[in-house]
């Protein structure tokens, strides 16, 4: 018997058990099975998940309608075509805001002295929640970090140097955390920054000038995994920004002679101080000097975001690196330009790293990091482009970039249209108009 032959409702059942990728080998051989895989809802939607970088929140629906659910979001996204708009007031001036976070459909901001959240209505949830003046550590809040699906945030006390570790909920410390402070020594005078990813948090001094810090903690056990100053090889001058690449991997933008991104690994689990592993080097374009680079990066969570049914897939997501040239060194003139990539552009370099280490059972440390040239890695994986004009401002979100700017427009690339829509298969800009005075109600669309 040929497998043209076998009954279909045993060849469905026997096609629901592969993976993408052999589902779209099996497609490819015949037309029978291409038809199958078409129009059987459930393994349309196996395929349609994985072309978009989706994962699933579970829900009790039929895969008729997620594939429905998952249509009308990608048409939307690629039209920008709204389900409807709320109006929230935040009862608070732009002037009195110093630092504000968007993160999993959860809007917070403080003045410096207490922090508030804002829950926004999404296609999922119909209503917003709003606290005013919830949390206040006694001291100047440097900086702060949120994580909605762990109910987490982490404030920066900078004198004494500590972390806050408390829930968004009730502003406790988090039931998970073995200490709701985390300590260090130290004096850090310069502004800093805080990533969470899953359990741990990354923190690090931000100039262009001065050497910087890095801190890498795992914030349910209460341990510092990696201290930049602690093991004696505090971070380079030229090493610009950082960002977490995964739960267990982490990027450092050097603009070192053409510029270049280090890849690192390291183990979230650690018990005690340890030092990261180098995987890889990823030169960047030869120009002229650079004198700044940074990364845009979207958050990582271990919990699929309550706000949507789909959401984006770590290794889809878009990563942005913002590069800022000098053309005359006389004058100081500057050319910026973007790059955009997806962050499994970089993943595959760590595990291929990891890969090679393991098949030479050589110790990832004494292991030679791969060094990889521009137009190995770049030339096909990414896009280079003039940067927007200058007082933009660039945030992303999973597959899609959004940037602002000063005339009050937001410019939405959306990065994720698959070639199965009407729409062109580029990536697009679309501009839209928004009011951004906190003065007046925040506007958010679903």
């Amino acid at each position: 018997m040929t497998l043209t032959e076998v009954p279909q409702e045993i060849l469905i059942e026997i096609l629901k058990g592969l993976d993408t990728k052999s589902l779209l080998c099996c497609g490819s051989t015949c037309r029978m099975i291409y038809e199958i895989c078409v129009t059987t809802p459930e393994l349309r939607y196996t395929i349609d998940l994985a072309m978009d970088g989706f994962s699933e929140r579970v829900i009790k629906t039929s895969y008729t309608d997620l594939l429905a659910r998952m249509h009308e979001l990608r048409l939307s996204w690629a039209k920008l075509v709204w389900k409807r708009t709320t109006e929230v007031d935040l009862h608070v001036k732009r002037n009195h805001i110093r630092i504000y976070r968007l993160v999993a459909g959860v809007f917070a901001m403080t003045n410096g002295e207490k922090i508030s959240f804002t829950w926004l209505p999404t296609s999922t949830r119909n209503y917003h929640r709003r606290s005013i003046e919830y949390l206040s550590i006694g001291s100047e809040i440097s900086t702060f970090a949120i994580d909605p699906t762990q109910d987490l945030l982490v404030v920066w006390e900078r004198n004494p140097g500590r972390f806050h570790i408390r829930t968004l909920s009730t502003s406790h410390v988090h039931p998970l955390a073995a200490r709701g402070l985390l300590e260090y020594e130290g004096d850090i005078t310069l502004p800093a920054r805080l990533e969470i990813t899953v359990d741990v948090v990354g923190f690090v001094t931000d100039s262009n000038f001065s050497v910087r810090r890095l801190m890498i903690w795992n914030w349910k056990k209460g341990v510092l995994i990696y201290d930049s100053h602690s093991i004696g090889q505090p971070l380079a001058h030229h090493i610009t920004n950082f960002s977490f690449l995964s739960e267990d991997a982490f990027m450092l933008a050097s603009k070192d002679a053409q510029g270049a991104l280090f890849l690192y690994s390291f183990d979230p689990s650690s018990p005690d101080l340890s030092i990261p592993t180098l995987c890889a080097t990823l030169h960047l374009l030869t120009m002229s000097i650079l004198f700044k680079f940074e990364i845009h990066s979207s958050p990582i969570y271990p919990a699929h975001p309550d706000i949507s049914t789909f959401w984006s897939l770590t290794e889809s997501h878009v990563v942005v690196l913002s590069l800022y040239y000098v053309t005359d060194t006389s004058y100081g003139f500057l050319e910026n330009y973007v790059v955009y990539l997806h962050k499994h552009t970089l993943l595959d370099y760590v595990h291929q790293f990891r890969q090679q280490a393991s098949a030479t059972r050589s110790s990832p440390i004494a292991f030679p990091n791969l060094n990889v040239d521009w137009k190995v890695w770049g030339e096909k994986n990414v896009r280079f482009m003039k940067a927007p004009p200058t007082g933009s401002f660039t945030c992303v979100y999973g597959q899609r970039v959004i940037i602002s700017y000063e005339e009050d427009t937001v410019e939405v690339l959306n990065f994720n249209i698959p070639s199965s829509t009407s729409v062109s298969a580029k990536a697009p800009s679309f501009v839209l108009h928004a009011e951004p005075s906190f003065e007046e109600p925040y506007s958010t669309v679903s």
